[in-house]
């Protein structure tokens, strides 16, 4: 979750503990009375001594490699989970989040790539899952956030993995040939040549029908990669504890 290690919110630096950095935040607060702050310290420091001895499998430059994270990636994944996911700064979240519950907010934003994707979430010449995309893509800009206001964030998360959802099935679609969509890209006049692929015909036609370009498309249906990880690991019950900007850390 990505900004730099100098980046890293809140409280005073822990001494080091067996090697552990000493950039990982302190713990503040009990969880129970098993889990007691002494016991989430060593959960912590046994996190981050394996997160550093962990070799992940990247995609790059279409080649797999075997990679582990640098120390000061180690030190804002373990900070993202022990400090801010647990603790004070997932309570003020919550009671942030209790206390706008009933409050009446309207973001009032539709319009520019938003308006767009409507507009073509409604054209019947779309197929429906293609339509289904720009409907997922106009309500996460109908409801972008401000800096404030905890029930806006979480609904921008949920619309958000919505979203890469649909631009999932449409990628999974694309590279399984499936004919409708195929004849749809083909009528639509696109077509695949040498090291453009299905795939990518789906990702330009998307991009295209909205007017902005291809990175921008994928780099926004993408936001909610890790949230949408996190969820699938622990539940859509972590939506409402995960820090501000969580997608685009």
């Amino acid at each position: 979750m990505g900004s730099s290690s100098n980046d890293v919110q809140g409280g005073d630096p822990t001494a080091k503990h067996d090697g552990c950095s000493d950039k990982l935040e302190k713990i503040r607060m009990a969880l129970s009375a098993e889990a007691d702050k002494a016991a989430l310290e060593i959960a912590r420091d046994k996190f981050y001594k394996k997160l550093e001895k962990l070799e992940v499998k990247v995609t790059k430059d279409n080649k797999v490699e075997r990679q582990r994270f640098s120390k000061s990636e180690a030190v804002e994944i373990t900070n993202f989970f022990f400090a801010d996911m647990m603790g004070p700064k997932a309570a003020t979240r919550l009671q942030a989040l209790l206390r706008s519950y009933t409050a009446d907010y309207n973001d009032g934003i539709d319009r520019g790539a938003g308006a767009r994707a409507e507009a073509a979430a409604e054209d019947e010449a779309n197929i429906t899952t293609v339509r289904s995309f720009f409907d997922a893509f106009a309500r996460t800009q109908r409801s972008r956030p401000n800096l404030q206001g905890g029930l806006i964030a979480m609904e921008q998360i949920i619309l958000h993995i919505e979203l890469l959802s649909q631009f999932n099935q449409l990628k999974t679609l694309a590279a399984a040939k499936d004919t409708a969509l195929l004849s749809f890209l083909r009528d639509s006049g696109y077509e695949t040549s040498r090291g453009l692929g299905w795939q990518s015909c789906v990702i330009n036609f998307l991009a295209n029908s909205i007017h902005i370009s291809p990175s921008i498309l994928q780099n926004t249906c993408q936001m909610a990669q890790g949230v949408m990880a996190l969820t699938e690991i622990f539940g859509p019950g972590i939506i409402p504890v995960l820090p501000h900007g969580v997608m685009t850390r």
